[in-house]
């Protein structure tokens, strides 16, 4: 899976991406599945209301030389 969650920052406006640790030993005792992990992230970091997005690795640029100019559209 190895997904990342990405949203709006609702204060400053700023994207949020986020990389669950997937490979953290806690969390792996945890959580038995990755798919459980990333729902336990989203639950706990992600604020109340905001909508968020699950986006696959495959899904993710392999160049991130211009990352700081990256956009986020519905």
């Amino acid at each position: 899976m190895r997904a990342k969650v990405v949203y709006v920052d609702a204060e400053t406006g700023n994207l949020v991406l986020l990389h669950p640790a997937y490979l953290d030993p806690v969390a792996k005792k945890r959580h038995l599945t990755e798919a459980a992990h990333l729902q336990h992230v989203i639950d706990n970091i992600v604020p109340a209301g905001v909508t968020c997005h699950v986006v696959e690795k495959e899904d993710w640029p392999t160049d991130f030389t211009f990352v700081d100019a990256w956009e986020w559209s519905d």
